[in-house]
């Protein structure tokens, strides 16, 4: 792994809370070369529309509305009459901040043509994807990381509508959505003017692996069955060492995950630091080095993070039989293959895109995603946009987009805009990307950051920190924020404590 990397210094005169502030507007669709109208109609600067719409809204004139009546066809109305039909499917990073943006454009638009912005997702809850790993190793509570909707949206026009996409025309612009039994259960349909197809991706696993119960790791109910299944074996592994020995398996039990990117990297060394006092971390990647895409920083640190962790790890190594209990693995150059048991199994390989585009029979790549333009808008369909992992996006400047976040949040910022220029006959802006840094948590206190915007470098404590403090930023509005907050202000001495007392027991050692 190299010699341990040095943090740096900012270089110039920016500071360390130039990157934080920079990561927060970023979440909000700021970006540096906005333009002026748009920064008043996000907020950046205030305008006296925004004002009257701000105060409209705390006298309870804008609500969040719930999907309609199950027998019949959805109809999009709001608080301001005819307007035009708005349509996002997929509650994600791209989805939901699309919306938000979107509703905060809404005082710039004439009554007539002011948008219903409708979001549709399968889920009740947005899940907070970079912090899904605080979720299985207990650090953070449920709400923290996947708020429900409900929550989120109440106090703003946009109608949310709980329920699987099963259908879609786009000759007759019409969803089909089977809502969720929690919803009232049946059949609606949801008619648009401007759909966003923001569905992301789904997890893909071999049949395999499906038939030994792997898991996946995309989702909320994915971490908290995690989280349950660490919990039931910990009980076995304490009252069954006599039974693992006579039937021939290892005193301690062992986690498996497959897949060396970033997700595997990070779940491997969060619960490596969660259960390395009686349980085996493995992890297993079929590249030469994990997580190609990142920086150099954070790969390095990476690296030393899961030594020091204990994490097994195995490069350049496939995965070429799955049964129960067991895998088979080849190491590249190696002449003989090799049995790895496994108490839990965890699938970060790969991933599959939505059916909805097929479903409407729209050309996709060969990875399934949705060829866009500059603009976002998905090529050969009018009033279609696409956005986030479901899309294969180019920006102004030709540079192929990353299925990341940080991507997804820059990307509503410049469609909310569009969108709302189609409705007003303003001018539409391209997708300018701007990579600010990434970030890597390591662990309950540990995290590698990096900018080279910033010419930042920070890992442990310091990058914890950091990250903890950026991504708190870029929750999706202020109420939440503030719950969130204060959530976290209430444990800081207990959390103290513990970095200071495993700092002992570190240094002890």
């Amino acid at each position: 792994a190299g010699p341990r990397p040095k943090m740096k210094q900012c270089r110039g005169t920016l500071p360390m809370m130039g990157l934080m502030g920079c990561l927060a507007m970023t979440a909000h669709g700021f970006t540096p070369a906005m333009p002026l109208a748009l920064r008043r109609a996000t907020g950046a600067v205030q305008s006296p529309v925004r004002a009257r719409a701000r105060c409209e809204a705390k006298r309870g004139m804008l609500g969040v509305r719930c999907q309609g009546d199950s027998t019949t066809p959805h109809k999009s109305e709001s608080v301001t009459g005819k307007g035009t039909r708005v349509c996002i499917v997929g509650g994600g990073f791209g989805g939901l901040y699309t919306a938000l943006q979107l509703a905060q454009l809404l005082p710039l638009q004439s009554e007539g043509e002011r948008a219903k912005i409708t979001l549709v997702d399968s889920g009740e809850r947005f899940v907070f994807l970079p912090m899904l790993y605080e979720l299985v190793t207990g650090e953070l509570k449920d709400w923290e990381v996947a708020p429900v909707f409900t929550d989120l949206l109440e106090g703003t026009p946009i109608e949310f509508v709980h329920g699987t996409t099963s259908g879609l025309d786009l000759s007759t612009r019409c969803l089909k959505v089977d809502l969720a039994a929690v919803a009232g259960g049946g059949t609606t349909e949801v008619h648009y003017d401007k759909l966003v197809l923001a569905t992301g991706v789904s997890a893909l696993m071999p049949p395999e692996a499906e038939a030994v119960d792997a898991l996946p790791f995309m989702r909320a109910e994915d971490a908290k069955e995690l989280r349950a299944r660490l919990g039931q074996l910990r009980f076995k592994a304490a009252r069954r060492k006599d039974e693992r020995r006579l039937a021939g398996k290892p005193e301690r039990p062992s986690i498996a995950i497959v897949g060396g990117g970033y997700s595997g990297v990070e779940l491997a060394c969060s619960l490596a630091e969660s259960v390395g006092t009686w349980a085996d971390v493995k992890l297993f990647h079929r590249g030469e080095q994990i997580m190609p895409g990142a920086a150099r920083f954070n790969r390095i640190t990476s690296y030393q993070e899961l030594q020091r962790r204990g994490v097994k790890l195995s490069t350049s190594t496939s995965v070429s039989e799955i049964k129960e209990g067991s895998l088979t693995v080849t190491t590249k150059g190696a002449n003989s293959s090799t049995v790895e048991p496994f108490d839990i199994l965890v699938w970060t390989a790969g991933t599959g895109s939505n059916e909805l585009a097929k479903m409407a029979g729209m050309a996709t790549n060969s990875a399934g995603k949705i060829p866009v333009d500059a603009f976002l808008r998905v090529r050969d369909h009018d009033g279609v946009y696409s956005l986030g992992d479901t899309a294969e996006c180019f920006d102004a400047l030709g540079d192929k987009m990353a299925p990341n976040a940080q991507v997804a949040v820059q990307q509503s910022q410049t469609l909310a805009w569009n969108i709302h220029s189609d409705i007003t006959n303003g001018v539409p802006v391209k997708f300018r990307y701007q990579n600010l840094g990434e970030m890597v948590t390591m662990g309950r206190y540990a995290a590698s950051v990096s900018s080279d915007v910033f010419g930042l470098g920070a890992s442990g404590p310091v990058g914890s920190a950091l990250r903890r403090a950026t991504y708190l930023l870029r929750m999706p509005n202020n109420r939440h924020r503030a719950q969130v907050a204060a959530s976290w202000i209430s444990r800081l001495p207990n959390d103290i404590a513990d970095l200071l007392s495993a700092s002992a027991r570190g240094n002890a050692r």
